[in-house]
């Protein structure tokens, strides 16, 4: 047996238990059968339409689809009920920078930047989610500033080292990409 199986079995004893069909569509989701994920968070928010965690799961499954519009207005749903989803507020930002709504989504990132406290690890991904903005805006200088005090926290994660190289590159300064890598 499955986790579905499991989980089948706690909704045919309990239909409104939208914890439990909220984890199927993310069981469904984690193997890439996303309409039956969007069913499975569909009907939690039928039972419950205020449940923030499947709005947000549901716009992380448009967001796989490349469907931003849709899935940035599940991410803001999420934040209407629960306003201090960091990682609603994340993927939002993701998607209007993806909608080249740049300034709401550096808007998004500065606050994300601003409120990580004490999370490292939280400090280096917002950070080099707002240095993408910063790329894409051509504004080079603050986008590798913003990488290297990522890298200053995530001292290992060579993510952030390709995204200084990439950054390098798009501002024409191949040595320096050469070099980073």
């Amino acid at each position: 047996r499955d986790a579905r199986n499991y989980l089948q079995d706690i909704i045919s004893m309990d239909p409104k238990n939208v914890a439990a069909q909220n984890n199927i569509g993310i069981v469904e989701t984690e193997l890439y059968n996303l309409s039956a994920a969007k069913v499975a968070f569909q009907t939690a928010l039928t039972v419950e339409p205020n449940y923030a965690d499947a709005h947000y799961n549901l716009g992380n499954v448009y967001w796989m689809e490349m469907n931003y519009q849709v899935a940035a207005e599940y991410f803001q749903k999420a934040l209407d009920l629960e306003e201090n989803n960091q990682a609603a507020n994340y993927h939002l930002a993701l998607c209007m920078q993806k909608l080249k709504e740049y300034e709401k989504a550096l808007d998004i990132m500065n606050n994300l930047v601003a409120n990580s406290g004490r999370d490292i690890e939280k400090k280096a991904q917002f950070l080099g989610g707002r240095a993408n903005i910063y790329r894409d805006l051509g504004r080079f200088n603050e986008a590798v500033g913003d990488i290297e005090a990522a890298i200053s926290f995530s001292p290992k994660n060579s993510k952030l080292l390709g995204n200084k190289a990439l950054t390098f590159l798009h501002s024409g300064q191949i040595e320096n990409a050469i070099a980073t890598y």
